[in-house]
Order: C-alpha cells, then structure tokens, then sequence
C-alpha cells in the first residue's frame, strides 16, 4: 500500500514540476535553518564551557589612546612586572600566536598554528594533558629544553593516536623537539576569541572557524629577545577578586611602571584597568564566537595621569627577535610630565 501511495504522489510531482521544485527548496531552507538555529542553541546555551571556574578569567590588554587601539597585547617586562606586584591575581599567563614548519620522518612538510606559552598558562585556564603532562618552568625558561605539546587533532593525524608519542622527538622548524603531552579537544577555547579582539599580533585568528591550534611550545624569550618596546603577549589572568578591583591594582602598576628609569619613552598607555565583557560562546554553523570568557581588564594612562573608561564589547609570530609577529615595536614620542 505505502508503494502504491508513493507511486502516485510521485506521478503528481511529475505533473506539476513547478510546484514541486518550489516545494523541495521550501523544504530544504526550513531544515537547513531549524539545524542552524538548533546548533547555535546546542552550543551557546546548552553545552557547558570546556574550562572549568570560567567566570574567574579575564583578559588583560594594553590601551594606548593616541593611536586609537584599544586592544593591545602587552609586553614580556610588563607581564613579569603585573605578575609580580598584583595581589589581585591567582595566576597570570601568557601566550603568543604563531606558526611552524612540522617536517615528518616520511611526507611533505605541514605548516602547523602553535602557541608559545608560559608554564602558568594551562594550569591558569584548568587544562589537563589528556597524556602526558605540561610544561614545567624549567622548560619555559631562555635556553630550556626543547619540547612540545600536541594537539588531539595533530596526535591523531600525525601519529594515529599512538600513546608512544610521549618522549619521541619530532622536528619543529628544524629543530628536534621532544613531544611531552597531548591536549584534549576543546584546549583552545577562547584562544581564537582573543586572538580576533585584538588591535594587532592576530597572527591565524583569521583563517576561520574550523582553525585549531595544532602545537603548543614553551614560551622561552627574555627582555633581550622581547625588551619592553615590543608587544606580542597576550595576557589571561585568572581571578582571586573582582574585575574592578584588578583595574584599579594594575592602574596603579602601570602609573608606578612609567616612572621606571629608562623605560619613560617606552609606551604612553599601559596597564589594565576597564573590564569589558566577553560572553557569547560557540558559533555553531552561524560562526558565533565560543567565548565566555569573564572579563577584560585595560587601562590608559596619558600625560602622567591614570585614566579609565568602561566600554561594553562583544568579545603572532616567528621566534626570531626581528620578526614583524613579534608585536609591534613602539614608535611613538616619550611621555612628557
């Protein structure tokens, strides 16, 4: 009886092929769109954020007003200088976004998206090795061992997944780096969320959605290789107090950080001192950011006065000295009084 039945409608479709064509396009737009419509749901509403105490995280950006950029990674010199005065933060990291040659034993050569980052850095957002283990501050200190950190994605193309990738050595931008762990999937999120919001050093934020980082490597660089005229770090705090006390705090570094012999000429602006927020999480089909990131802090400082404004917004480079993805070197005039 159903072929019967299907039979016929059939033969109607036939008859009518006008209809039926504006009939399946009506179809297929409704399905596409409930799917999207669910996807986005799914995941900004229903899915849970892979980082655990998200609420506690902030960004810290620098803000210099006389160029109109608002959203500037920061210095290595001024992430030791916050890390080590701030009473506000549980943990200061920092990252910077770059790309490498990975050159297998057998097969063409691929260019993988890593980050360089502090040992704080996976501790601070709540990661774990899904094998193996992170980085030590050994390792993350000038002339530490070279290691690295796959990703899932990498772990399972590269190497099949084979549990024998720990202690194996595997050659980065010609040189052979001992793999010491793999990531989960979901390690990088918000990663891409704050690569995007910023002013400059976006490095591969903007390849897309489906972009992954693919390697993470100890974040090795001193004053000499990073002096504080150079902005490539991005930085993440995670909170032991609210956002607004962690301004005014690192307002008042950055005031005290202007004054610093030798260093008056090195940026107008420093600090963070404006929270702003960053909540949307994932995108789904429609490309929204997965970010619920808690906060970013910034602050301004202009002619030798700290000043703050709060700003409600949706929410990298060679490991050579010389590279442009290095951050931008600081052209600007001295600060005057």
């Amino acid at each position: 009886m159903w072929m019967r039945e299907l039979r016929y409608a059939a033969r109607m479709f036939a008859g009518t092929p006008g209809f039926t064509l504006v009939a399946l396009v009506t179809l297929a737009l409704g399905i596409g769109a409930n799917t999207a419509i669910f996807s986005v749901i799914d995941n900004v509403l229903l899915r849970r954020a892979p980082i655990p105490g998200i609420d506690r995280l902030a960004v810290v950006w620098e803000t210099d007003r006389n160029t109109g950029t608002f959203r500037e990674p920061g210095s290595l010199p001024d992430f030791l200088d916050y890390r080590r005065r701030s009473r506000r933060i549980e943990d200061l990291a920092a990252f910077v976004a770059n790309e490498v040659n990975y050159t297998p034993e057998h097969g063409e050569p691929a260019r993988l998206q890593a980050l360089e980052v502090t040992a704080e850095f996976l501790p601070t957002l709540g990661v774990r090795a899904a094998i193996g283990r992170g980085f030590t501050a050994e390792e993350a200190r000038p002339g530490g061992p070279a290691v690295a950190i796959l990703s899932d994605a990498v772990w399972a193309r590269f190497f099949g997944r084979d549990r024998a990738i720990l202690g194996r050595t595997v050659r980065i931008d010609d040189q052979q780096v001992t793999v010491v762990g793999v990531l989960p999937h979901g390690s990088d999120f918000g990663v891409f969320q704050i690569l995007r919001a910023a002013d400059y050093s976006r490095s591969f934020a903007d390849r897309g959605a489906r972009a992954g980082v693919d390697i993470w490597l100890p974040l090795q660089d001193d004053a000499s290789s990073l002096p504080r005229s150079t902005h490539p770090l991005f930085m993440v705090a995670r909170l032991n107090d609210n956002v607004v006390s962690l301004q005014q705090e690192l307002a008042g570094i950055a005031v005290d950080l202007a004054g610093v012999p030798g260093e008056r000429c090195a940026r107008h602006l420093r600090g963070a001192a404006e929270p702003r927020g960053l909540r949307a999480r994932t995108a789904g089909v429609a490309g929204a950011a997965r970010s619920r990131w808690a906060g970013a802090a910034r602050g301004v400082r202009e002619r030798g006065e700290p000043a703050a404004r709060a700003r409600d917004l949706p929410a990298p480079r060679s490991r050579r000295p010389n590279s442009t993805r290095r951050g931008r070197p600081d052209t600007r005039a001295p600060v005057r009084g």
